[in-house]
């Protein structure tokens, strides 16, 4: 089953009232020249020039033809070129991929399973690992930084499955499962790997957990509310803000983390285009970018280094239905997975102000519901937290 939305566009999560066919083009403008280094910058104000780009791949799960597409990144231009596709379970409702670029973990609604796969580091092929079950119609899941633990969100059966990482081979093992308010759908692990945040769609609300370092098990710290049906989180890098955009109310909510016990605090609500149902924080944490759900296009917002305010910039056009919106870990580029069109939108992000530019449209599989991007794998094993960007105990 699909999520209860409340929401009128044919059910958000699976739309399964879509006729198989629809699959719609969407026309874009070809990128011209060189994109700009734009949110590349190892901390902000530095002005220190980002490292040498290595290999990096772009895995889109795709809902409704149960696959997962492969892309190269063109490493200049950010173009996208596809290098496989691969068999899914039923119903792959999003993938995420390991720091270290080695593993890739993808959650089937369907099938009610996690799946895992090892990592190709000159190809970025996958290859099956295995699967294991997870709660009712899992929603989303996530990894933390040191790569010990995966998470996931099970709508249905209102709870997270905790799972421990193989270092050798990556596949989970399980730990256990934790309760949740009604309809988790979207969670977050913060930099640090201390605390992991989830939004209830059904309840209005954002959990918080810490996380055991030596076990991966969770330890409720408190529930915060949100706007109308809360659809995604993201955690600022580079400071102790959370953000969650709210589907329903058209609005993103920040919240600041306390550091010594990672409790929210609520600092501000913004007005968002229509029905924002992914976000995304760049890598400088400077910008946040919103795949609007309801009005087809991307929202840019700038944040306020001290206080987190967002302020809009402005948006751009996008495929039908964004589902899912992630930025390169260059910080040069950002994609968008279009649910409905069953395309990819990739824009180049202007250095100087964070604005999209650019487009282009990558057609993909039937129902393209999540994307992660990833460098090639650097080691064999997890790689460690550079400090700069885990700030939580550095104040």
């Amino acid at each position: 089953m699909s999520r209860p939305y409340a929401y009128g566009l044919c059910d958000l999560i699976l739309i399964l009232c879509l006729v198989g066919g629809m699959h719609e083009s969407v026309l874009a403008t070809p990128t011209q020249g060189t994109p700009n280094q734009a949110d590349s910058a190892p901390h902000r104000g530095s002005g220190t020039k980002a490292p040498p780009m290595t290999a990096r791949f772009a895995y889109v799960a795709n809902l409704y033809n149960h696959t997962i597409s492969i892309y190269r990144v063109n490493a200049v231009t950010g173009t996208l070129e596809m290098a496989e596709v691969v068999p899914g379970e039923n119903a792959p409702r999003a993938i995420t991929t390991a720091p270290s670029g080695s593993f890739a973990y993808a959650v089937n609604m369907h099938s009610n399973t996690l799946s895992s796969y090892t990592i190709d580091g000159a190809t970025g092929i996958l290859t099956a690992a295995g699967s294991i079950s997870t709660g009712t119609s899992p929603e989303a899941v996530a990894v933390d930084p040191k790569e010990r633990y995966v998470y996931v969100a099970n709508g249905q059966s209102n709870d997270i499955s905790a799972y421990r990482i193989d270092g050798e081979t990556g596949q989970p093992k399980p730990i256990g499962h934790y309760a949740t308010e009604a309809y988790p759908t979207a969670m977050a692990v913060e930099p640090c790997g201390k605390y992991i945040y989830v939004a209830n769609y059904l309840a209005d609300s954002v959990s918080a957990y810490a996380i055991d370092a030596g076990t991966g098990a969770l330890k409720t710290i408190g529930t915060v509310a949100t706007g109308k049906n809360p659809g995604a989180v993201a955690v600022n890098p580079f400071s102790q803000i959370v953000y969650v955009a709210n589907g329903i109310s058209s609005t993103i909510s920040a919240y600041r983390i306390d550091p010594n016990g990672g409790a929210l605090t609520a600092i501000g609500t913004f007005a968002d285009p229509t029905y924002p149902y992914s976000i995304a924080v760049g890598p400088s944490g400077r910008f946040l970018y919103s795949a609007n759900f309801g009005s087809n296009d991307v929202s840019a917002y700038a944040i306020d280094e001290d206080t987190g305010a967002l302020h809009m910039l402005g948006t751009v056009p996008a495929g039908v239905g964004p589902f899912s919106i992630a930025v390169d870990p260059s910080g040069r580029f950002a994609y968008v997975a279009n649910v409905r069109s069953s395309s990819i939108s990739a824009y180049a992000i202007n250095s100087e102000n964070g604005m999209l530019v650019s487009p282009e449209t990558t057609q993909g599989r039937p129902g393209a519901a999540s994307i992660n991007l990833t460098a090639a794998p650097r080691a064999t094993t997890a790689p460690s937290i550079d400090n700069t960007s885990c700030l939580l105990h550095a104040q």
